[in-house]
């Protein structure tokens, strides 16, 4: 019964593994993992007093385990009980100090309890090491808000990052093996996210990256995805929750990420960035469009119209090379937007202009481009492009 409900748990099955758990309880109620994922389904379907109730009871079994501290801690803070989440997330502390997870949650409910003066002690520490966390900056960013400490807040803000959804747990550790068909959830949820678009894809591309964390583009699709849906946050701490090696298509989907946000939020430290992350990807490719293409929009955001046309006519051309003349109709317009005077562009733009079936258009442009430069030998062929 233990297993088969980790197994519904492990697929999602949150009710029918809550009906299963109980049953491997009924026979014996000191299964401490039964009941500790028990509560979790528990607090997954939403019916938080049971959740809390069960990982109490755990804590009776196994008083000496952390991470069951911080979950009830976090639980606590999300009712908005904010001294009984001190009050666990200090014994979870207590326990052990190594876990970031912990001492996030830990100055959170400090914060909460507007004691920014105590929280600040444990940020310090946190800060003091080279391998802090973005959330850790992000919790320091409010705190130092609170105590008016505008310099460090900057330095915080430039840093910080959102907090993954979970911390990591060692009760959890089993289910992973237990989710029928990695490799197959992965295919069939990037097949959804191909023919039926993005955000329909979304279910099944988390289903697939909670089993299948290490694989970078599904990550990327997931943070799209969530992107389109409007959760822009979460798309950006999903990315920020990378286990495997990044590439191209992750520095891109960062800055991406990031730009939204800027422009939603208006917070310029996205687009500092986000133009960390552009540059990350034109070092893997400097031959990629799309990299140019956010280059372009953050050089825009940031006050450089040159360069954006720089970066936007280097797409138009990258994009024509492979062919993509969508992208790069697109690309070839944003810059004329800039210049409207650009030889270059107007041609760039007139054939792609062409090869889309937009001949009216294309006719528009190469007209413009005769009258700037009449003896461009490129308007005659485009010319004979047309029907």
């Amino acid at each position: 019964w233990g297993i088969h409900a980790s197994a519904l748990f492990a697929n999602d099955y949150f009710g029918l593994s809550v009906d299963a758990f109980r049953v491997a309880l009924d026979i014996d109620p000191t299964m401490q993992q039964a009941r500790y994922i028990m509560a979790t389904a528990l607090w997954k379907l939403n019916k938080q007093e049971e959740a809390i109730a069960e990982v109490t009871t755990f804590l009776e079994l196994k008083p000496d385990y952390d991470p069951a501290w911080r979950l009830l801690a976090q639980w606590q803070l999300d009712r908005g009980e904010s001294q009984l989440a001190h009050d666990a997330a200090m014994k979870a502390f207590e326990l052990n100090q190594k876990r970031i997870g912990t001492r996030f949650v830990l100055v959170q409910s400090l914060l909460d309890l507007d004691r920014p003066d105590d929280a600040v002690k444990f940020i310090e520490e946190a800060l003091a090491s080279s391998k802090t966390s973005p959330w850790m900056y992000q919790v320091a960013a409010k705190c130092y808000r609170q105590l008016g400490m505008d310099s460090k807040l900057e330095l915080a803000l430039a840093n910080a990052g959102p907090p993954p959804n979970t911390w990591p747990d060692p009760m959890f550790q089993y289910l992973s093996n237990m989710v029928v068909g990695k490799a197959a959830l992965t295919e069939f949820a990037f097949w959804t996210y191909e023919t039926k678009g993005p955000i329909e894809a979304l279910p099944r591309l988390r289903k697939a990256l909670r089993v299948n964390p290490e694989h970078v583009n599904l990550r990327v699709a997931v943070s799209h995805a969530l992107q389109l849906s409007g959760k822009l946050q979460e798309s950006v701490r999903v990315l920020s929750n990378l286990q495997g090696e990044p590439n191209l298509n992750y520095w891109k989907q960062f800055a991406n990420a990031c730009i939204a946000v800027a422009e939603v939020s208006g917070e310029e430290q996205w687009t500092t960035r986000a133009e960390t992350y552009v540059q990350n990807a034109l070092d893997f490719d400097s031959d990629d469009g799309s990299a140019h293409d956010l280059a372009a929009r953050v050089a825009m955001r940031q006050g450089h119209p040159q360069k954006a046309l720089d970066h936007w006519g280097t797409a138009g051309k990258l994009h024509s090379g492979v062919e993509a003349w969508n992208l790069a109709e697109v690309s070839f317009a944003f810059a004329m937007g800039i210049n409207p005077s650009q030889v270059d562009v107007l041609g760039g733009l007139a054939l792609a202009q062409i090869k889309n079936g937009q001949f009216v258009s294309a006719q528009t442009t190469i007209d413009t481009l005769s009258q700037l430069d009449p003896g461009n030998p490129e308007v005659v062929e485009l010319q004979r492009l047309l029907p």
